[in-house]
């Protein structure tokens, strides 16, 4: 059996007052799309920032592969990193570059290649997220799904093993959140990468995920299947995948 991609034992975390993270233990398996879901505030995105190595835990493990993020630091910590490619929530796009420039960057700034050979890697990036042509354009002229691609391409750009992806459907309408959740999808074949993706999106979470893990005031609730989840019976769990109707939805009233 292969061995995790990310391992994580009894994290703990605490911020000010607030026990952010509870004891979190899970695995990733390798091209495993991999969800972290629930409602906002809940600590996902503490949690994510312990995978990257941005955070340190007050107590617990996370391996990336074999390597002890928890314990990293300076250059062992960025050569892990070079290993992994992140998708924030807002794409994160320099404003003043192009989308050729945007998605290059990495690549200047890690790679010592030709500029010829950079400018072929970024198109074939671009093609792969369906942006060919799009070279030139700055991140004003892009739609927010457009911007989403751009920001995968970018964090595809030194060929990781591992994604993650903060929020990627966030602020989309819903064509633009089936295309990116489409390319997500399509990454994992193509690519052969495994992808954590955090998100309070319902559709998304089940749409995409092989498994999905639901967190809840810092404890991990439920981790398995879709399907599983969807089954799970306990009410608080349903009560956050099956929310009451509100307003005009209740009908019957007044």
């Amino acid at each position: 059996m292969d061995a995790p991609v990310i391992t994580v034992r009894d994290l703990r975390k605490r911020l000010g007052a607030v026990d952010v993270l509870r004891g979190i233990s899970l695995e990733v398996m390798p091209q495993e799309i991999f969800v972290i879901m629930g409602p906002s505030g809940t600590g996902k995105t503490v949690l994510l920032r312990h995978l990257i190595g941005l955070l340190t835990p007050d107590a617990g493990e996370i391996f990336l592969w074999d390597a002890p993020v928890h314990a990293l630091r300076g250059d062992d910590l960025d050569a892990v990193r070079l290993r992994i490619g992140v998708v924030f929530q807002s794409a994160a796009l320099f404003d003043s570059m192009t989308v050729a420039d945007n998605v290059a960057f990495p690549l200047r700034r890690h790679r010592a290649e030709s500029e010829v050979k950079i400018r072929e890697s970024v198109a074939t990036l671009l093609d792969l997220v369906g942006l060919t042509g799009a070279e030139e354009k700055m991140p004003a002229m892009l739609s927010g799904g457009m911007r989403k691609r751009v920001g995968i391409a970018r964090a595809l750009a030194l060929s990781p093993d591992l994604v993650f992806y903060d929020e990627p459907t966030a602020g989309l309408d819903p064509p633009a959140a089936r295309e990116v959740e489409s390319l997500i999808w399509r990454l994992r074949s193509d690519l052969a990468v495994t992808s954590v993706v955090v998100t309070h999106d319902l559709w998304t979470a089940f749409g995409i995920g092989d498994r999905v893990a639901v967190l809840m005031d810092g404890t991990l609730l439920a981790i398995g299947t879709p399907r599983d989840i969807m089954a799970d019976p306990r009410p608080q769990l349903q009560e956050f995948i099956h929310p009451p109707p509100v307003g005009g939805e209740r009908g019957g009233e007044g």
